[in-house]
């Protein structure tokens, strides 16, 4: 029965700490994230963009474009680009630090995207994203908890769709370019049929672990999601072809938009 008992309180002293190193890591990054987008709000401009501003899209493509490939390619080069990476563990084996730290920026991210909703009106379409963000930060600690099978493969095909997400904000931000309009396209495109093959491949790896939980999200969740992404980068190229106009915000797809406005002081 004492090593029984001693068995448990070694166990709820290890599920402490982890929870302590997660906070403690979390807490960072996100202080992190937050002073860069209050560094960010000083230098550009506040207007509103499709809902959102502008110094908020300008933080969002740098950690779509260049923070989280710089994460997985500190992660795998380290493992010399083997498959091994891709399907191992969290924690347990290799990605270990770059794994864990991506899955930090995944949260943090959120929940700073979570308190620019808390100071700024935003397009209707918030409770939805409002939903993703929710997802994505519940999603990140069942991974990193559960230590999943394939943590690389999550975090290529999640690199792979912030990227086609990097090319949607900058089509807000450059609205009217038909040079972006095409990039967005091919790059959405491609990051959709990328993370599509992650994500099967993963479905494959948690099946073989019999973790039936995330396979179940996995095929509930992801063809909603890529089928949503393609959905907008097509419904953009159409109103471009039938209006000869490159302008891709939000509002040319006929959706409501809101001026932007700080929200009232208390």
């Amino acid at each position: 029965m004492q090593a029984s008992a001693r068995t448990r309180s070694k166990m709820l002293a290890g599920y402490v700490g982890e929870l302590g190193e997660g906070l403690a890591g979390l807490g960072l990054v996100y202080a992190v994230l937050l002073l860069f987008t209050l560094g960010a709000k000083q230098l550009v401009s506040d207007r509103d963009l499709a809902g959102t501003p502008q110094f908020a899209l300008v933080t969002q493509v740098t950690f779509q474009c260049l923070v989280s490939p710089l994460v997985l390619w500190w992660g795998w080069s380290e493992q010399a680009w083997s498959y091994d990476w891709l399907v191992s563990r969290y924690e347990t084996d290799p990605p270990t630090t770059a794994a864990t730290l991506y899955m930090w920026l995944i949260m943090g991210i959120m929940a700073k995207d979570g308190l620019v909703w808390m100071f700024y009106h935003e397009s209707p379409d918030t409770p939805l994203l409002a939903l993703h963000h929710i997802a994505c930060f519940i999603i990140s600690i069942y991974c990193l908890y559960r230590e999943i099978i394939g943590a690389g493969l999550f975090i290529v095909g999640t690199v792979a769709l912030e990227l086609g997400s990097a090319f949607s904000t900058l089509s807000t931000l450059f609205p009217t370019s038909r040079a972006v309009l095409v990039a967005f396209l091919v790059v959405m495109t491609a990051s959709n049929v990328l993370a599509a093959a992650c994500i099967l491949d993963h479905m494959r790896h948690l099946a073989a672990d019999g973790d039936w939980i995330f396979v179940g999200i996995h095929g509930i969740v992801s063809p909603v999601l890529l089928f949503m992404r393609q959905d907008v980068a097509n419904q953009r190229l159409a109103n471009c072809i039938a209006t000869g106009n490159a302008d891709i915000a939000k509002d040319a797809l006929n959706k409501p938009h809101l001026p932007y406005q700080p929200m009232p002081a208390a």
